[in-house]
């Protein structure tokens, strides 16, 4: 779900959805979102959204997100969308051809391997091309090299 929270634009997985009951016995309907981090997450329980709207923007392969890709275990993956605009700080090619719009950023390691991927994915998760990492971070950084707004925006898995 997509949703403004501070002046930001905040893209989401739908975890859950409840009814509550709020004030003046009026029914509420309550979303649990997924969250990267402790502080987002207290950064949205103290939030009064005050008839915030959110839009549901695209469903995840119906949230199915692979334990694997390529054989490499799956850590963090990022689905990308519009505010993950490509830098054209870097180019990939697949049979001698440009490619430059991808699904997802998958951060993926073998098991036998201290190094880590970062695959860059189709709509079905399959790796079309990938750069190989020191660190989580330095795939990170890779990520927010090639395309904008990256740095926050994982999701562990």
């Amino acid at each position: 779900m997509r949703f403004e929270f501070n002046g930001e634009i905040l893209e989401r997985k739908i975890i859950g959805i409840e009814s509550l009951t709020g004030t003046n016995e009026k029914m509420n309907t309550g979303i649990r979102i997924e969250s990267p981090n402790e502080k987002e997450i207290s950064d949205l329980r103290n939030w009064n959204p005050n008839l915030c709207n959110a839009e549901i923007f695209e469903l995840i392969n119906n949230f199915e997100i692979p334990k694997k890709i390529g054989g490499a275990n799956l850590i963090e993956y990022l689905v990308l969308n519009k505010k993950h605009k490509w830098t054209v700080k870097t180019e990939h090619f697949i049979s001698g051809k440009l490619v430059n719009e991808f699904y997802a950023l998958a951060i993926c390691q073998y098991e036998s391997s201290n190094e880590f991927y970062l695959f860059y994915c189709d709509e079905n998760w399959n790796e079309k091309t990938d750069t190989l990492h020191d660190s989580i971070k330095d795939a990170k950084d890779q990520a927010d090299f090639e395309f904008e707004n990256t740095i926050s925006n994982w999701t562990q898995n």
